[in-house]
């Protein structure tokens, strides 16, 4: 999963001109942290994970935003600043309407209404503290916006050691409610069961 993960967030970064980057080797890891929980719209989920770190499940309107930080820094999201795409919809982002097709008269499934959005597993990374998230999210703002390609390019390098000391992270939905399922609403979640993943380097 971690090499799966390394592939896409190049790939993101390629599409910011960055270019492609030489394969790292691989650290070993030991087995993933997992847990799982269950959720209803509108509540929150909280579980410390060890190393001072916490996952979330941040609700909104249409469902939940996958979250890790720490207690003392709620305001810092370690995953927003590590999961591309940058820019766009993006699989930390868990939506009612991501399951049903552009007219919300269906599932969403292959066809002229699919609304290419993510599905049942949520890969995600995320840096393992305040100190990476504040050095990411100013090289993402050089990277996103820079004042030349010298800074691009300069961003990127500082990018890639930032994301040699990622982890990763899966949600699996195993179960999923969905409501309004109205032709020209928006779906969103009712209740979700769900598996998680944390890899660590």
């Amino acid at each position: 999963m971690r090499r799966a993960g390394v592939r896409w967030a190049l790939v993101a970064l390629a599409t910011l001109g960055l270019g492609a980057s030489e394969a790292r080797a691989e650290a070993p890891r030991s087995l993933p942290l997992a847990f799982s929980g269950e959720v209803a719209r509108g509540q929150a989920f909280e579980r410390e994970v060890g190393g001072g770190l916490l996952f979330r499940l941040v609700p909104h309107e249409s469902g939940w935003t996958i979250w890790m930080g720490t207690a003392a820094t709620t305001a810092s999201d370690f995953v927003a600043v590590a999961t591309p795409p940058f820019r766009g919809m993006n699989s930390r982002d868990i939506e009612g309407w991501h399951f049903r097709n552009a007219d919300n008269s269906g599932p969403n499934e292959v066809g002229p209404k699919n609304v290419n959005a993510p599905g049942q597993v949520r890969d995600f990374r995320f840096v393992m503290g305040e100190a990476d998230h504040r050095l990411a999210l100013e090289t993402l703002g050089r990277l996103l916006w820079p004042s030349g390609e010298g800074e691009r390019e300069a961003a990127g390098r500082v990018f890639e050691t930032i994301e040699s000391r990622m982890s990763d992270g899966r949600l699996t939905i195993v179960e999923l409610d969905l409501g309004n399922l109205e032709i020209g609403r928006r779906a969103w979640i009712g209740r979700m069961r769900f598996e998680i993943e944390l890899f660590r380097p």
